[in-house]
């Protein structure tokens, strides 16, 4: 769990400019990381769908079921890319565009698996409709910018609890607490029944945290 959190965290060892471009292209970081997480997964699940249509291995998946294999399988982590991009000295632009996109990728493809799940039961009873689709896109929507409204709030709050208090005099207490706090969230999340994919607290927090610690 706390590799979520060192996901927001880990932008700390960014240069202060990357970390303003970071922000400066968070439009585009945002439309790869959802188009892109959502196309893949959709992809994927209409090829596993259409493959379980053939009846060769003898089984069949429903396409919700199909949709939350292809939602496992899109979020990637471009570990290797970033490595030969630090290796080469590509355009920071470019390396913060790929850095921040893989940062929310595995966020959206968990909070569409969930999704996708909550509707398996009408799946294979057969009774979803054309509604059902509406409805499923305004549960993502609402599960995950609430997810990171939450993380993003708690994150300032414990920055400015941090920066205005004696706490930070005692950096070991100050670390323990930044840890509990970014754990915390993940538990302040499951207690509004928002399931697996309160794990994006972790990263919204430690973003906000990591604001802090630049300035401070």
């Amino acid at each position: 769990m706390f590799g979520l959190a060192e996901g927001g965290w880990r932008r700390r060892r960014l240069t202060v400019w990357m970390q303003g471009n970071f922000f400066r292209n968070i439009g585009t970081i945002l439309t790869f990381a959802f188009c892109g997480t959502f196309i893949s997964a959709l992809v994927l699940a209409i090829i596993l769908w259409l493959f379980t249509r053939i009846p060769l291995e003898g089984f069949s998946l429903t396409f919700v079921e199909a949709m939350s294999v292809g939602a496992t399988l899109s979020a990637t982590d471009p570990v290797t890319i970033l490595a030969i991009f630090n290796t080469y000295k590509v355009d920071p632009k470019l390396y913060t565009i790929i850095f921040g996109e893989s940062i929310l990728n595995d966020a959206i493809a968990i909070v569409l698996f969930e999704t996708a799940q909550k509707y398996k039961p009408g799946a294979d009873k057969g009774t979803l409709s054309i509604l059902s689709l509406f409805e499923s896109i305004g549960v993502f929507l609402l599960v995950f910018f609430g997810s990171l409204a939450m993380g993003l709030i708690i994150g300032i709050a414990t920055s400015l609890m941090l920066k205005f208090t004696h706490v930070r005099r005692d950096p070991k207490i100050e670390s323990c607490l930044v840890f509990l706090i970014a754990y915390a969230s993940y538990f302040l999340a499951n207690a509004v029944h928002m399931s697996g994919e309160s794990a994006r607290e972790f990263r919204y927090c430690g973003t906000g945290l990591t604001q802090f610690m630049q300035v401070s």
